[in-house]
């Protein structure tokens, strides 16, 4: 996590506590846009005993919520993405909060599967697990068990009964 992507960040909240905010078209593709959350935070101000102490701190990344294992470890890596642009100050708050909403992977949905998708659920546990105890300076170790899983975002859908 480089310095200038931490202050484009720092830029954007800045920015987008200013206007109320951030509104940005996305470019065209062939994929659906997805919808993605900057959340206030609870805490009203920041105090010097804070942690974090920079405004980046006074919004958080919220992770869509998943319909299939795919969408899943996506919305997982973007969590570990997010907080590491942030810096290490941040990190911990940040994807302890990411982490904690996006839940862990539902794995016991797939037990009978016939297909793939339970083996696959299983990595994507063990790439949960890692994101709740990566420290900011060894993300990749995270980065790789999630690269490590083959799946497209509509793959292994979770069922609607």
């Amino acid at each position: 996590a480089g310095d200038s992507g931490a202050l484009g960040v720092l830029a954007m909240c800045v920015l987008a506590r200013g206007v109320g905010a951030l509104k940005v078209d996305p470019a065209a593709s062939s994929e659906p846009a997805v919808r993605r959350s900057l959340v206030a935070s609870s805490h009203g101000h920041i105090t010097a005993d804070e942690t974090c102490t920079d405004a980046s701190s006074r919004a958080k990344h919220m992770p869509k919520t998943p319909t299939s294992l795919g969408e899943y470890k996506e919305e997982a890596s973007g969590c570990l993405t997010w907080c590491s642009s942030l810096g290490d100050k941040c990190f911990d708050r940040c994807l302890g909060d990411c982490v904690h909403y996006l839940g862990e992977p539902p794995c016991a949905a797939f037990v009978l599967d016939a297909n793939t998708c339970k083996a696959t659920c299983d990595q994507l546990s063990a790439a949960y697990g890692c994101l709740k105890t990566v420290k900011p300076d060894s993300t990749e170790v995270c980065h790789l068990k999630f690269n490590e899983i083959t799946l497209s975002t509509s793959e292994c859908a979770y069922d609607k009964k």
